[in-house]
C-alpha cells in the first residue's frame, strides 16, 4: 500500500518527451511506480483526468532565503506551481549573516526588513538555516547561492576599493564555509553596492573558491543596457578563467536603443558552450524589470547604502550635483545614466509613503500631480520622500523576450520572493511567471511545445543546479509534482494588480504531500532544504 496514487492524467516527465497517459504511485515522498497499470494501490487517490501531470516547477531565480523565516507559506510560489526555489541571487543571501543595522543599508531593504532579520537571530550559518527549514518546514524547497555582496560587506563594508589580501582571504573562508554547508555556489549583483565596486579579478578569485566544491557562478551582470554585450563577455571570462559553470541571471536587453541585441547575447552563450564553458541563463516573461528606484543614482552616492543616500538627498549642494549628472548622458564603471533615455511614462513607482496605499503610479503622473516638468527633478523628489521606493521599468522589447525564451539553455525565474509583512510591492512575475509562460508563450505564441516548456522549467534547471533528486517524473525521484489544467491555465496578475490569482493550477505536491488542492493551499509546509551535493 502506497501513500498516494495519481490516476488518469497525461504525464509530461520533464525530459522533453511526448506526454503519455500514466498513473503514478508515491510512497515515503518518492515516486515508486509509474505506468498504465500500477501494482501499487492507495486509499488516497487524485483523479487527474483531463489534467497535465508534470514535475514540480523549479524557480531558477528567487530571493526567498532572505524572508522565508518571516513567512514560510510561500503562497505566491506554490499557487503558480513552484515546488523548489533557487535563492540567494543577485549577490544577496541570508548567509553569511550580517547585522540588521548593516543590512538596512542594502538595496534590498524593503525585502530584508529589520523586523524580518530579527527572526534570523541565532541562526548564524547556512547549515543552521537548512536545519531550521528541515525541522520547521517551508512552503517550497529552498536551495541557496552565497551572495558576493554580503561576503564583501562582512569582510570590508561598503568601501569602494579592492580588497586587501586579508579581506580576500576572509571572503574565501566565508564562501568555503557556505559551500561545505550546501551552497550552490557564488552569486553576484554587479549594479548594487558594494558589488558594483568589485573588479573582474576579485570575482575570478571567489569563483575559483566556489569551483573547488563543484559550485556554480550566478550573476546579475554589470550592465543590462548599452554595455550588455561587454557585461556578458565579462561573465563568460570569469567562468572561463575560474573554470566554473555560469548562470546569467534574468537575461535581457534593457532600453530601446539596445533592442535587438538578444541575438548577439545568445550567440555568445552558444559559442561559450562550444568552447567547453558551461553557460546558461534564466529569464522572467515580462517587459518590465523591478528594483529600487535608487538604481538611477551613481554608485559613489550609495557607498553608505540607501540610508546614506537619504542623507545626500537632504543636502542642497549634493542634490544640485545629482541633478547635473542625471541631466546629461554619462557612463562610468558599473553605472549608466539610464534615466536620460527613459520616458516618464515608462517608469512606474510603488511607494506606500507617497501613494498612501493606493498602489502604483507612473513618474509622468507624479510630475503632473506635483507640477514638475523635469523627470530628473521628479526622480530626486520621489527619492527624497521615500529613498526605498520601488521602480518598475518598462524597458524591454517583446521580440527580445521571445528570442531569449526560445533558446534551449534558458530557464524561467521570477526574481521574486515570499510575501512578508515588510513587502511593499512585488511585480506580477512573483505571482504568475510560470502560468504566463504556459498560457501565453506556449498556448498563444507557440514558441515551443508544452513538453519543451516543462523541460525548461523542471529538469533543465534541476540538472544545472546539480539537484539530482528533482525535476523528473521517474521512479526513485522525489515526489514533487504539479498538476494543471492546460485548457484553463491563465495568469491574471498585472503590474497594477499583481496579486490576482492564477487559474488552472489544480494540485501541487511536495515530497508526496499535497500542498495545493483544487487551487487552494492546504497549509502543509512540506518544503525542505536542498543542499548542494546531497540532493
Amino acid at each position: 500500500m502506497c501513500d498516494l496514487v495519481i490516476k488518469n492524467g497525461m504525464v509530461i516527465d520533464g525530459t522533453g518527451a511526448p506526454a503519455v497517459r500514466e498513473d503514478i504511485a508515491i510512497k515515503n515522498g518518492i515516486i515508486v511506480e509509474k505506468g498504465k497499470s500500477l501494482s501499487e494501490s492507495s486509499q488516497n487517490v487524485i483523479d487527474a483526468d483531463g489534467l497535465i501531470i508534470a514535475p514540480g516547477f523549479i524557480d531558477n531565480h528567487t530571493h526567498s532565503d532572505a524572508v522565508c523565516l518571516d513567512n514560510p507559506t510561500a503562497e505566491n510560489s506554490l499557487l503558480q506551481g513552484v515546488t523548489t526555489e533557487i535563492t540567494g541571487q543577485c549577490g544577496i543571501s541570508a548567509f553569511p549573516a550580517i547585522d540588521p543595522d548593516i543590512a538596512e543599508k542594502t538595496m534590498f531593504t524593503k525585502m530584508v526588513s529589520k523586523e524580518t532579520l530579527e527572526k534570523y537571530k541565532g541562526i548564524k550559518t547556512l547549515a543552521q538555516f537548512f536545519d531550521h527549514i528541515d525541522s520547521a518546514g517551508n512552503g517550497t524547497n529552498i536551495a541557496v547561492y552565497t551572495g558576493h555582496n554580503f561576503l564583501r560587506i562582512t569582510a570590508m563594508g561598503f568601501d569602494d576599493r579592492d580588497p586587501t589580501e586579508s579581506e580576500m582571504a576572509a571572503m574565501k573562508n566565508l564562501l568555503a564555509a557556505c559551500m561545505k554547508d550546501g551552497s550552490l555556489g557564488l552569486s553576484s549583483g554587479l549594479i548594487y553596492p558594494p558589488g558594483v565596486f568589485a573588479k573582474t579579478g576579485e570575482l575570478v578569485e571567489l569563483c575559483k573558491e566556489a569551483a573547488k566544491y563543484g559550485g556554480n557562478y550566478a550573476t546579475h551582470i554589470r550592465n543590462e543596457g548599452s554595455d550588455v554585450v561587454e557585461s556578458v563577455e565579462e561573465a563568460i571570462t570569469i567562468a572561463r578563467t575560474a573554470k566554473i559553470p555560469l548562470n546569467i541571471s534574468h537575461l535581457k536587453t534593457a532600453g530601446r536603443k539596445n533592442w535587438g541585441k538578444s541575438l548577439k547575447l545568445l550567440e555568445m552563450i552558444d559559442k561559450a558552450n562550444a568552447e567547453g564553458i558551461e553557460v546558461w541563463a534564466d529569464q522572467y516573461p515580462f517587459k518590465a524589470s523591478t528594483t529600487n528606484l535608487a538604481v538611477y543614482i551613481p554608485p559613489k552616492y550609495l557607498n553608505d547604502g540607501l540610508s546614506g543616500l537619504s542623507t545626500y538627498l537632504n543636502d542642497d549642494k549634493t542634490v544640485k550635483e545629482l541633478f547635473q549628472i542625471l541631466s546629461v548622458y554619462s557612463k562610468t564603471t558599473g553605472w549608466e545614466n539610464d534615466l536620460f533615455y527613459t520616458e516618464p511614462g515608462d517608469i512606474m513607482i510603488f511607494s506606500n509613503i507617497i501613494s498612501s496605499g493606493k498602489g502604483a503610479f507612473t513618474l509622468a503622473e507624479y510630475m503632473k500631480q506635483n507640477g514638475i516638468t523635469n523627470k530628473v527633478e521628479a526622480v530626486l523628489s520621489v527619492l527624497k520622500k521615500d529613498v526605498y521606493a520601488f521602480g518598475v521599468f518598462f524597458e524591454m522589447s517583446e521580440d527580445d523576450i521571445e528570442n531569449i525564451m526560445k533558446h534551449p539553455l534558458v530557464a524561467v525565474g521570477t526574481d521574486g520572493w515570499t510575501i512578508t509583512s515588510g513587502t511593499s510591492y512585488l511585480p506580477p512575475r512573483a505571482y504568475s511567471a510560470f502560468p504566463r509562460v504556459i498560457e501565453h508563450y506556449v498556448g498563444e505564441r507557440k514558441l515551443f511545445t508544452l513538453e519543451e516548456c516543462i523541460r525548461k522549467i523542471t529538469y533543465f534547471p534541476a540538472s544545472k543546479a546539480r539537484i539530482k533528486s528533482k525535476g523528473l517524473i521517474a521512479e526513485g525521484m522525489d515526489a514533487d509534482i504539479t498538476i494543471f489544467d492546460n485548457k484553463r491555465i491563465k495568469a491574471n496578475a498585472t503590474f497594477e494588480q499583481p496579486r490576482l490569482p492564477n487559474d488552472g493550477i489544480e494540485y501541487v505536491i511536495i515530497g508526496g504531500k499535497v500542498v495545493v488542492r483544487s487551487g487552494k493551499l492546504t497549509g502543509v509546509l512540506a518544503g525542505r532544504s536542498v543542499r548542494h551535493g546531497r540532493n
